[in-house]
């Protein structure tokens, strides 16, 4: 599919709804599998990713029905899941990848676990360690680097792990694990990273205390199934608060927006550099904060963002640059290697996004340099690759709104995988046309 983009002719006004949070959806069903009983899932993300994730549930033995907005999943308990009679399919989900390795490294049968190209190249020696150190049997490809990986019946034990990077996919592998022994395992981190799935074990009933930067964790309770509502996803609300806060007398409102606080580092930067903004109707939903953000057109200035502060804005990095492009001054975004892990490698692919309109930015090994406020090349129309990344592809429909500049984004399909309504809200605001 292709998609052309042409800016708004007017500010930003009105208000969307948001597919539900992937990362949310993804523990929600790994999470509900395991757990005893029927549990209910509304606005669940129905992605490509997500839908990986229900895939190998389903060869695992869960039955999992799909409504329009709902999942109903039979959760087995905790040592009911089945092996399966084929290879399981992680896709491009990384997410879908980690987590049921750990999950499936407590388990008494073999189990083998394949990605796309993409997948395939990105490392897996960051659970695969640490999960073998704690009594895992697991193989990988490339001296246990990269998948496929094979997970082998073991023998877990109780672990004290300090981790050296501040990964939500490392950690929750770790917390699965830790669920098929009945001694109290003990992981810490470097920075926080998004909590999900110590929340959600939480509110399924998991024996788990929350301290700081370190969690407690054991398989001594049964998980219980649970009815909950997913909220939308700060990740896709973060490119229309973008939208909104570089078009001048703008005023957007994105309902039901999770905002975790290990996720909304990219909102806190963008206050940093003078973003005018509400929140509003706060709630609690299954353990995870919950409101509306409405967001004003607003006259940015640069900041610099520590490596502390990278966790929690991920997946919103090369988002950031592209709106500190238009910020007065020059921004500096440290700590930022882990983006040549994604779905692309994104640190070069936001450098070479911004050169090609004419933005002078530079790269290091750990960070991004963006000089602000430029005027840039005086061309209509260009053509931006986006590397078959989603949050690439997305960024990319932001830069022609922004700057106007007329783009087709080829295979935009790519960003089903964490938003399929996407181009349907910024049709509210653009011209959208699929040619």
């Amino acid at each position: 599919m292709k998609v052309r983009i042409k800016a708004p002719k007017s500010k930003i006004f009105g208000a969307i709804n948001l597919d539900g949070d992937k990362s949310i959806t993804h523990r929600s069903i790994i999470i509900s599998s395991i757990a005893k009983g029927k549990s209910k899932v509304a606005n669940y993300l129905d992605g490509e990713d997500c839908n990986r994730t229900i895939e190998i549930m389903r060869d695992l033995g869960v039955e999992i029905n799909k409504s329009e907005n709902e999942l109903e999943i039979n959760g087995l308990g905790l040592t009911g899941l089945v092996e399966p009679d084929n290879v399981l399919y992680a896709g491009n989900s990384g997410t879908t990848m980690r987590l049921t390795a750990g999950l499936l490294s407590g388990q008494q049968f073999l189990s083998v676990i394949s990605g796309d190209k993409s997948l395939s190249s990105r490392p897996m020696d960051r659970i695969i360690d640490p999960l073998n150190s704690c009594g895992a049997n697991i193989l990988g490809k490339k001296n246990n680097k990269r998948a496929p990986i094979v997970i082998a019946p073991g023998s877990l034990k109780p672990f004290n792990y300090s981790s050296k990077i501040a990964s939500a996919q490392v950690k929750s592998a770790m917390l699965f694990s830790a669920l098929y022994n009945k001694e109290r395992s003990v992981y810490q981190e470097i920075y926080p990273s998004r909590d999900h799935t110590e929340r959600m074990l939480k509110f399924y009933g998991a024996d788990i205390e929350l301290s700081n930067q370190k969690i407690i964790v054991s398989g001594k309770n049964e998980l219980i199934a649970q009815e909950m509502d997913i909220p939308g996803d700060f990740s896709t609300a973060a490119f229309f608060i973008a939208l909104a806060a570089l078009i001048e007398d703008s005023e957007l409102l994105i309902n039901n927006v999770n905002l975790n606080p290990y996720r909304i580092g990219f909102l806190k930067a963008l206050s940093k550099m003078g973003l005018k903004y509400e929140i509003l109707n706060k709630q609690t939903i299954a353990e995870e904060p919950v409101a509306d953000i409405k967001v004003y057109g607003s006259k940015l200035r640069s900041i610099v963002v520590k490596p502390e502060e990278i966790p929690s804005m991920i997946d919103e990095v090369p988002l950031l640059a592209l709106v500190a492009s238009k910020a007065k001054g020059k921004t500096r975004i440290e700590g930022v290697r882990e983006l040549i892990y994604k779905e692309s490698n994104r640190l070069n692919a936001i450098n070479q996004l911004l050169h090609k309109i004419g933005i002078k930015s530079t790269i290091d090994s750990n960070s991004i340099t963006i000089e602000g406020n430029q005027v840039q090349r005086s061309i209509e129309k260009v053509d931006f690759e986006h590397f078959n990344d989603h949050r690439m592809a997305m960024t990319i429909a932001i830069i022609a709104c922004i700057y106007n500049k007329e783009t087709v984004i080829e295979n935009a399909e790519v960003v089903n995988i964490s938003a399929p309504s996407f181009f349907d809200n910024l049709a509210k605001f653009a011209k959208v046309e699929v040619v």
